[in-house]
């Protein structure tokens, strides 16, 4: 019995039958979809903070800031080949799914080629910049730890595809199952390497073999899932079905993610690496610290927005575009909410949260940069949908510019503030460049929703006013 008529038995509960509306309702659906990926992403916080807590405690804020420079340099350089094909297959196999699942599954495997080949580029390229490098940005003794660590850019590459796959398939609930396990494996490698061996070396060879694990597993997971879905197993080439125009149009989309990713990257990872060189590894240190206790509001809303993007494309391609402005209208307003009760206890706690991660009373030096930080995340919050419904309308080109604008604007406001300022320069120059894109891509995602809907009744109308005009 479906869930529309449940609710008026007489021998229901009022809660019961409450629920039961809504969760018929698309809002309702994204709460249950955000519900298990807030378990999930509880998982990644938990082992996050517990991998920075357990670093600063044997390393100190300036053993810890290296660490963080090297995975920063890493990261940049790698994310410079990192295509962001999530949202292109994402979009496009939300499309095929019900249509033809042999397409959708070409759409998989093509985006997993490429994102495997492009990855592949980057350790070559890293391991020469290690050499050249390497110790000017994080020291003596850093290459041998950039070249390992550029090899913990492969597992990722088995996770994303598999996640993309689950979430379509609206597994959320097995992905937060299993993942807590996952992250639990990752602390305690970490927690070994540091207990038996004492070394960075030894940590990154344990995020290393935990990524590639958790890599492993995933895609045996998403493999099985979507052959039980569609009896078509994923291992079968299906990249014959995917027409050379859709090709190019996942090309076109894969190039602007990728100039939007970037810039994400830019601004994340750039800050740590120029504060590194310029003002050394315990601004660094405290810029990170800082940054990762802020990162807690933005993760409060992480499950909706990731929740979020699968179901948009849907709606979006089914033209409800009624049922989706409503369902981000009333989003919008909890996310406000949920933003402003998160922010005011990271103002509250942040000593406790600050001697946490940074391995005593050191840490609360970080102070400024995490209320800084804090907000920065609050402000995405409040309009946390934007990004994800100008994905879903296929509106990437505009979202790529502003995005390349802010990441220009960021470096800038860096090489001003950080010279001066240190870690709390690096933190008004985030917020500065994340407020421009608050303001330009929540303009454009309801411009888009505008046209659409102008589009959708212009449609509408055409067949009545056609007869009318002949007559």
């Amino acid at each position: 019995m479906s869930p529309e008529s449940q609710p008026d038995r007489p021998g229901r509960p009022l809660l019961r039958r409450l629920l039961g509306r809504f969760s018929a309702t698309e809002l309702g659906g994204l709460a249950k979809d955000t519900g298990f990926v807030g378990i999930w992403q509880a998982a990644i916080i938990s082992a996050g903070l517990a991998q920075i807590a357990l670093l600063t405690h044997a390393f100190g804020l300036s053993g810890y800031g290296r660490f963080a420079v090297i995975v920063a340099f890493v990261e940049l350089v790698g994310g410079f080949f990192n295509l962001r094909v999530g949202y292109a297959s994402t979009t496009f196999g939300a499309r095929w799914l019900v249509r033809d699942p042999r397409t959708a599954a070409g759409v998989f495997q093509y985006s997993f080629v490429i994102d495997l080949a492009t990855t592949a580029l980057a350790v070559p390229l890293l391991a020469v910049l290690a050499l050249t490098a390497g110790p000017h940005v994080a020291g003596d003794g850093s290459t041998d730890l950039i070249i390992l660590y550029a090899f913990a850019l492969i597992g990722p590459v088995l996770s994303r595809m598999s996640f993309v796959i689950l979430r379509l398939l609206d597994r959320f609930a097995l992905i937060a199952t299993y993942q807590w396990a996952l992250e639990l494996g990752r602390v305690v490698l970490i927690f070994l390497a540091i207990e038996l061996f004492h070394s960075l070396l030894a940590v990154i060879v344990a995020i290393l073999v935990a990524r590639l694990i958790a890599g492993v597993i995933n895609i045996t997971v998403a493999a099985r899932v979507f052959r039980r879905a569609h009896d078509l197993p994923l291992t079968r080439p299906q990249l014959h079905c995917l027409e050379r125009s859709e090709r190019r149009s996942m090309l076109r989309m894969m190039f602007h993610t990728f100039l939007i990713s970037y810039s994400h990257v830019v601004r994340a990872q750039l800050p740590t690496v120029l504060l590194g060189a310029l003002a050394g590894p315990t601004q660094t240190g405290i810029y990170r610290i800082g940054i990762a206790g802020a990162a807690a509001v933005g993760k409060v809303i992480a499950p909706a927005s990731n929740a979020l993007l699968p179901r948009l494309s849907r709606m979006w391609a089914a033209g409800r575009l009624s049922e989706l402005r409503t369902m981000i209208f009333r989003a919008s307003l909890i996310s406000g909410a949920a933003m402003g009760v998160a922010f005011l206890a990271i103002v509250i706690f942040q000593n406790p949260i600050l001697r946490f991660l940074g391995g005593g009373p050191e840490g609360e030096a970080a102070g400024t940069v995490l209320i800084i930080g804090a907000a920065t995340q609050a402000l995405y919050g409040l309009v946390f949908w934007h990004s994800t419904l100008l994905f879903a309308s296929d509106n990437t080109g505009p979202m790529s510019v502003v995005n390349v604008v802010a990441a220009i604007v960021h470096i800038l406001s860096l090489l001003v503030l950080v010279p001066s300022f240190g870690a709390t320069g690096a933190a008004w120059a985030l917020l500065a460049s994340q407020g421009l894109i608050n303001v330009s891509l929540t303009t454009l995602a309801l411009r888009a929703m505008r046209s659409a809907t102008a589009e959708a009744a212009a449609a509408a109308d055409g067949p009545t006013a056609a007869p009318a005009a002949a007559g």
